[in-house]
């Protein structure tokens, strides 16, 4: 498929960022303990059989079980906006998505892939809904590409960019609600975005505030939000928590990996 062939042409690249993904994340073992083998660790539930000459199975077998308590998610605006010669039409989003995923998965991360837009809607807009209500002309989309459930990540193949709008506060809810129904210690969220919600016919000013206080949500939900761009600077919203990707490069994304800390919200 297009994504695996993306990661193949470029595994340099995604052997970086799994390797500094892979120091931040919290990866241990957990002991799995087979007794009554012939070989192995001594088994000290089984000691008494040697004075007793009971038998030779004294020793366990540890095979361990990589295990990582951190959930994630992986937040994709597939509206539109970021369709430009800077990613080229889609594919540098789906080089990035399928790297995290395949990265997340190293680090034997749960998490899955959505994507969101908001298509123009002619019924809603002849409802003609209180000028109150931001999104009176549009419906909400998400795009599962890879559920929790899935052990793979062929999905971010289906990743098509629309030509649509975007409510990414609203979106962001949808996410965030979608992490704390998994258990967990730790959740992170990667947002791939522009960070420039638009729907037609709205007050774009109320639409930065919706997003700024979905950040802030999820920030009081213990969910730590990360933003993912393409040559711009949106350090304004995200803060400290943000990658950057200049010029089609990763150089600058691996660097801001190594200097991110995961799990202060």
């Amino acid at each position: 498929n297009e994504t695996r062939g993306l990661l193949k042409e470029r595994s340099l690249i995604v052997n970086k960022i799994k390797e500094e993904l892979k120091k931040k994340m919290k990866v241990t073992k957990k002991p799995r303990f087979v007794g009554a083998k012939d070989e192995g660790d001594l088994d000290s539930r089984n000691l008494w059989k040697i004075p007793a000459r009971r038998g030779s199975d004294v020793f366990e077998q540890n095979n361990p079980k990589f295990i990582n308590n951190v959930v994630a998610s992986i937040l994709i605006d597939i509206s539109g906006s970021l369709n430009n010669d800077n990613t080229k039409e889609g594919k540098e989003i789906k080089f990035i998505a399928g790297a995290l995923s395949e990265a997340l998965q190293n680090c034997f991360v749960n998490h899955e892939v959505l994507g969101y837009h908001a298509p123009y809607s002619d019924e809603l807009a002849e409802m003609k809904t209180d000028a109150s209500y931001n999104r009176r002309n549009h419906y909400l989309e998400t795009v599962v590409f890879k559920n929790f459930k899935q052990k793979d990540n062929a999905g971010i193949d289906n990743l098509e960019l629309q030509s649509s709008d975007n409510s990414d506060g609203e979106s962001l809810r949808i996410a965030t609600k979608r992490l704390l129904q998994q258990r967990a210690k730790n959740r992170v969220l990667f947002m791939i975005t522009d960070a420039k919600p638009f729907l037609t016919g709205s007050n774009v000013l109320k639409l930065d505030k919706d997003l700024y206080e979905a950040l802030q949500e999820a920030k009081r939900k213990k969910i730590k939000v990360i933003g993912i761009g393409f040559n711009s600077d949106k350090t304004g919203i995200f803060g400290k928590n943000f990658l950057h990707i200049k010029n089609n490069s990763y150089e600058e994304l691996i660097k801001d990996i190594k200097n991110l800390d995961f799990f202060n919200i």
